[in-house]
C-alpha cells in the first residue's frame, strides 16, 4: 500500500535535499555571502599590504634584471618589452598603495616614505631605460633593407627585358601589388606607433609619480606646521592656566589676611572698650 505524501510528511528523497531559500540558508551553502558595512570582509586591509609588497618585489626584481640586461648590451626589443611590463608592475603598486590608504582609518608616515621609495627606484630605472636606448645602436631597419634588395631584383629583371618587347600591361601596377616593400613599411610605422605611446604612458606615469611625490611633501610640511601650532597652542593653554591657578591663590591669600585683618580690629575694639570701663 503506497503512502500518501503530505506537508508533515514528505518523501525521503525531498528530506536529503537542502533547503536554498533566503530564509534558512543550509550550513553548506557554496554562495559566497554578501559583505556590506555591517558585514565587512576580514583582513582587507591585510591583504593589500601584503599584495603591494609583492608588486614592490616584482618592481624591484625586474629593475635589477633591466639595469644587468643595460649593462650586457642586450636587445633593445627586449628592453622595450621589460619596459613595458615594468611601467605596468608600478601602475599596479601605486593603484594598490591607493586602496591600502583608503582602507585605512589613517595614514602614518610609513606608507609616504614606501611611495617616495617607490617614485625614487622607478625614475632610475627609467632612466636607465631611456639612457640604454639613446645611446645603444640601432639594428640595420627591415624597410631599408627590403627598399633595396626589391630595387636591385627590379633593376636585374630590367636588364633582361630587350629594349624592343613592350612592357606588358599593368605591370607598374603586379609589380607594386607584389612589392613586400608596403607591408614592412606598415610593420615599421605600427612598431614606430607604439614605442610613441609606450614613452608617452612612461612620461604620465614618471609626472605621476612626481606630482604623488611633491604632494607627499606639501602634505608632510602641512602635518609638520599643524603639529607645531597645536604645540605651540597647548604650551599657551599651559601657560594660561598656570597664570589663572596664581592669581587665584594670591586672591585667595589676600581674603585671608583681610579676615585676619577684621579680626585684630574687633579684639583691638572690645579690649579698648573694657579699658574704659575700667576707669
Amino acid at each position: 500500500m503506497q503512502t500518501e505524501y503530505t506537508n508533515r510528511y514528505p518523501p525521503l528523497h525531498d528530506l536529503r535535499v537542502p533547503d536554498h531559500t533566503d530564509r534558512y540558508p543550509p550550513l553548506d551553502d557554496p554562495r559566497a555571502p554578501d559583505h556590506t558595512d555591517e558585514y565587512p570582509l576580514f583582513e582587507d586591509t591585510r591583504a593589500l599590504k601584503q599584495a603591494r609588497s609583492t608588486e614592490k618585489a616584482r618592481a624591484t626584481k625586474l629593475g635589477k634584471k633591466i639595469i644587468k640586461h643595460a649593462r650586457s648590451k642586450g636587445s633593445r626589443t627586449e628592453m622595450k618589452f621589460m619596459r613595458t611590463e615594468y611601467s605596468a608592475i608600478i601602475a599596479d603598486c601605486l593603484s594598490l598603495q591607493q586602496q591600502y590608504c583608503d582602507s585605512k582609518e589613517e595614514q602614518d608616515e610609513r606608507d609616504n616614505e614606501w611611495t617616495k621609495d617607490l617614485g625614487d627606484n622607478a625614475k632610475e630605472i627609467f632612466e636607465v631605460i631611456e639612457l640604454y636606448l639613446a645611446s645603444s645602436s640601432r639594428p640595420p631597419s627591415a624597410v631599408s633593407i627590403g627598399h633595396a634588395s626589391h630595387r636591385s631584383l627590379g633593376i636585374q629583371s630590367n636588364a633582361i627585358v630587350f629594349p624592343d618587347q613592350p612592357d606588358p600591361p599593368n605591370r607598374s601596377a603586379d609589380h607594386h601589388s607584389i612589392s613586400p616593400s608596403s607591408s614592412v613599411s606598415n610593420q615599421a610605422a605600427k612598431a614606430l606607433e607604439e614605442e610613441r605611446r609606450q614613452r608617452e604612458q612612461e612620461r604620465r606615469l614618471r609626472e605621476q609619480l612626481e606630482k604623488q611625490i611633491q604632494q607627499m611633501k606639501i602634505d608632510e610640511k602641512a602635518k609638520i606646521k599643524k603639529a607645531v601650532e597645536e604645540e605651540r597652542d597647548r604650551q599657551a593653554s599651559k601657560y594660561t592656566t598656570a597664570n589663572r591657578e596664581a592669581v587665584n591663590e594670591a586672591e585667595k591669600r589676600a581674603n585671608e589676611i583681610a579676615d585676619e585683618n577684621k579680626k585684630i580690629r574687633t579684639a583691638l575694639e572690645v579690649e579698648k572698650k573694657k579699658a574704659k570701663g575700667a576707669v
